[in-house]
């Protein structure tokens, strides 16, 4: 089974007081592979915390969300993993994960765990 890299995920100190929420949105296409029918799933991913030491390095959280392309996994359990390693990076005073998936079947599906 293939899972995503979760070191190539990184961090950098905050160099400032943020009391405000950190939205950062993927404007590329997510993608990883339906464990049901073997079909490649699409998604576009929000991820939206309160920073507490930590902020994610942008081209970092790019890579680990890429190296999902080749994983087999339910929209569930990939927000569910998201949540975790990001939350394992940063330590946030709060964090919320949301995915929207492209249609499949013409059933369409969103993704929101905090």
């Amino acid at each position: 089974m293939t899972v995503a890299t979760r070191s190539s995920l990184t961090s950098l100190p905050l160099q400032v007081a943020v009391s405000e929420t950190i939205t950062i949105e993927l404007t590329a296409e997510f993608s990883c592979i339906c464990p049901v029918n073997n079909r490649r799933d699409w998604a576009r991913v929000s991820v939206r915390y309160q920073p507490n030491q930590r902020v994610l390095e942008l081209t970092s959280f790019a890579a680990y969300l890429a190296s999902y392309r080749e994983v087999r996994e339910l929209h569930e359990v990939v927000a569910q993993h998201i949540l975790r390693d990001v939350t394992d990076e940063l330590e946030p005073k709060d964090i919320r994960v949301s995915t929207k998936w492209a249609p499949v079947e013409e059933v369409d599906c969103s993704v929101t765990i905090e």
